[in-house]
């Protein structure tokens, strides 16, 4: 523990300088974030910057996050100096409970992303191939386009073990990309069940995802015919919402029930 406390302090001492502040103008930086969300523990004192930066004591988060802002680090990359990485949480998904039908989110730890800008000529949709073979040139985005390609409207959702009333169409394990803003239940305009919109409700019961058909206010939950399970009614308004329809899906080939 004490040589995580040297190392981060001493890599935090070594970030102000490279970017020429003293440690008086990261108070009065420190100070300013402190203000901004009327908090004194954004605060960040001389006196608690030198015992940072000489490894005696290790910042509290209040205190990390006014780092973060002060020298343009991701706060992760902050707390993985002073030994926790928080990158190892993808690395633990074999470990999660059996959690039943919930948001979730993916969102990339780091903070950039790196995407294909440019294929091989020789590609076509039409064909079935290893992607990795004609990416020719990748390219990172930067956080701030990063968000707008992320708005807040999507979220996602999990499909849990149980009661899901879309087995086997989603596997547990399923995730699901949800347009926030499309909460109109629609009766027609598809041909087949993969095209039928699927809606993710909040009940008082949990988190439901199926087939919807709405009179008014009542509103009934459809499943899959081969998932065994019944038909759900609920009232909107009474602990009932819409959250979205789904846009996307990612579903796992191997069966986790």
């Amino acid at each position: 523990m004490e040589q995580h406390h040297c190392q981060g302090g001493e890599a935090i001492h070594q970030i102000r300088l490279r970017l020429g502040l003293t440690l008086r103008e990261v108070e009065q930086l420190g100070r300013a974030v402190a203000e901004r969300y009327g908090d004194p523990r954004y605060c960040l004192p001389v006196s608690r910057l030198s015992e940072l930066e000489s490894g005696r004591v290790t910042p509290s988060l209040h205190k990390l996050f006014s780092l973060s802002v002060i020298y343009d680090r991701p706060i992760l990359d902050l707390l993985e100096l002073f030994g926790l990485d928080a990158y190892k949480q993808v690395s633990c998904a074999d470990l999660l409970p059996n959690l039943p039908t919930h948001p979730t989110d993916i969102s990339p730890l780091s903070t950039n992303l790196r995407l294909p800008i440019r294929l091989d000529p020789s590609f076509t949709p039409r064909k079935t191939l290893l992607l990795t073979r004609v990416i020719q040139e990748w390219r990172e985005v930067p956080p701030d386009l990063l968000a707008q390609l992320r708005p807040d409207r999507f979220i996602y959702v999990r499909i849990g073990q149980d009661n899901n009333p879309m087995h086997p169409l989603l596997r547990p394990g399923s995730l699901l990309w949800v347009d926030t803003t499309r909460t109109e239940v629609l009766s027609s305009g598809w041909t087949d069940e993969y095209d039928r919109p699927l809606y993710v409700l909040a009940t008082p019961r949990g988190y439901r995802c199926g087939w919807c058909q709405r009179e008014g206010r009542h509103l009934t939950l459809l499943p899959h015919p081969a998932s065994r399970c019944s038909s759900e009614s609920y009232t909107l308004g009474q602990g009932v919402e819409i959250i979205g329809q789904a846009n996307g899906l990612w579903l796992p080939l191997n069966s986790q029930d």
